[in-house]
């Protein structure tokens, strides 16, 4: 029942009040000057930033996150058209494999090559595919975690959720990806060239 889905994901729940037009140049910044006040889980259990820190402080690895007000999610719900803040921490600099994996009545990936800064970076996902989509990263042959964006046709009944608005922006140069998408549903695969500019 979608409405049942609504009220228990409610905290998930993001609206920007002003859709984000923008690409996918990450854009380093100091997480000293930008701490989450918590970090969420897909299973909805949050942690204080200090108290995550502290577990994963001898063993931390290549990270991506949802950016949510003042807080870090690895699962959102959205509408369609509207657009997010991901973070994502990377243990080296180097050339990144980002892979976006939609399932919709069948599954298809696509893939895109970017350079990523050692340490905290952000950059925008636009949401401009309704469907599940689970995102992570590679590099160094190291993935980080994945996280899930829920992308939903229209919003939910305003009782049922909480709208976040004024979600940060990011700006950047522009920049050009390669991507490929392929179908797991025996049809055909195709490769390609994105470009995406920020704003």
């Amino acid at each position: 029942d979608p409405s049942s889905a609504y009220s228990l994901f409610s905290e998930f729940y993001i609206n920007t009040s002003v859709p984000i037009v923008g690409g996918f140049t990450p854009v380093k910044f100091d997480v000293t000057h930008k701490k989450p006040t918590k970090v969420y889980f897909g299973s909805g259990n949050g942690i204080t930033y200090t108290q995550y820190q502290s577990f994963v402080s001898t063993t931390k690895g290549n990270e991506l996150w949802i950016q949510k007000g003042a807080d870090w999610s690895q699962y959102a719900i959205v509408p369609t058209g509207t657009a997010l803040q991901l973070i994502a921490f990377s243990a080296a600099a180097g050339q990144a494999d980002y892979f976006d994996t939609l399932q919709t009545d069948s599954a298809s990936v696509t893939s895109k090559r970017v350079t990523f800064f050692s340490g905290y970076q952000n950059m925008n996902f636009v949401a401009d595919k309704v469907g599940r989509h689970i995102l992570l990263f590679v590099i160094n042959n190291q993935p980080s975690n994945a996280i899930i964006i829920d992308v939903i046709s229209e919003a939910p009944p305003a009782t049922q959720t909480t709208a976040q608005t004024g979600m940060p922006t990011t700006s950047g140069a522009a920049s050009t990806a390669t991507s490929a998408t392929t179908t797991y549903s025996g049809k055909t695969t195709s490769t390609g060239c994105d470009s995406q500019t920020s704003s």
